[in-house]
């Protein structure tokens, strides 16, 4: 079973829904998360929003993308590097 992936504002629906998107974050995570990358970046959920911010550790920049597009992200700092 994959894990649940929350933020702060789904305590504003209710329950069955929360846990519904609740996991079909966790779903886009978990696909994402099949993807190796360079130990130049780190990810760190946000809390807040349906997003990660990568950030490159060898110039401290760092960007914000939403969930959905997680996954790409990650292929594509694979190509690039």
């Amino acid at each position: 079973m994959r894990k649940k992936h929350s933020i702060s504002t789904d305590s504003l629906l209710n329950e069955e829904l929360a846990d519904q998107v609740g996991n079909l974050r966790g779903g886009m995570m978990a696909q994402a998360l099949k993807i190796k990358c360079s130990d130049q970046f780190t990810f760190e959920n946000d809390k807040d929003r349906p997003s990660v911010t990568i950030t490159n550790t060898l110039n401290g920049k760092k960007y914000s993308v939403g969930l959905c597009s997680y996954r790409d992200v990650r292929e594509a700092l694979n190509e690039l590097i």
